[in-house]
């Protein structure tokens, strides 16, 4: 029991809801689970195992309903066909932004953190940020919303062993195979894609 009115306070803060359940056991439990359950969504857990599932679903119901890898996340956002990107937080891969010395054309590169810089010497480097930064900056831009998950539960864990760490669920279905990003743009080694 709180001692005086301060501790009472403190713990008020701390209690997202209150519930009324018939009983104590399991069953209950679930119960009380269930009654505060909106409360619990805004709990990151709740909220990566819910998004994790509404992908899984769409993994085993449909394969064009979703994506993932690395080329595959990037096409389809390019496309403006992700509606949820999903990424895990200690997703180490880099995004640059190239000028070419002589020309004023630009592209956009990526390559794992621990693959060495892009040395092609027509090219200059304007901009580089962990690929994950880059997401957190300009997936609006691409209409898409930005779920990070983490390793913990199962769904993150095989998200992130099964899938690459990063993936999307889309708005529609699109055909991956038949669209390119930039054909000189150089892609990610997954063999050397550490995993943690």
């Amino acid at each position: 029991m709180p001692k005086n009115a301060n501790d009472t306070k403190c713990l008020q803060e701390k209690i997202l809801e209150r519930v009324i359940i018939s009983d104590d056991g399991e069953n209950d439990f679930n119960q009380a689970i269930d009654l505060i359950i909106e409360t619990l969504n805004n709990i990151k857990f709740i909220r990566e195992k819910k998004v994790l599932a509404r992908y899984f679903n769409k993994v085993s119901k449909d394969g064009s309903h979703y994506c993932f890898g690395v080329t595959d996340t990037l096409k389809a956002l390019e496309m403006g066909s992700i509606e949820t990107l999903i990424v895990w937080e200690n997703f180490d891969v880099n995004h640059y932004f190239l000028r070419h010395s002589q020309m004023q054309e630009m592209k956009m590169t990526i390559s794992c953190v621990d693959q060495e810089k892009y040395t092609d010497f027509d090219w200059e480097h304007i901009e580089e940020m962990s690929l994950l930064e880059w997401f957190v900056k300009n997936h609006k831009k691409f209409g898409a919303t930005l779920e990070i998950v983490t390793d913990k539960s199962q769904q993150g864990y095989r998200f992130v062993h099964d899938f690459d760490s990063i993936g999307g669920i889309l708005h529609h279905k699109i055909n991956l195979q038949n669209t390119s990003i930039e054909e000189d743009a150089e892609l990610i080694d997954y063999s050397k894609l550490k995993k943690k």
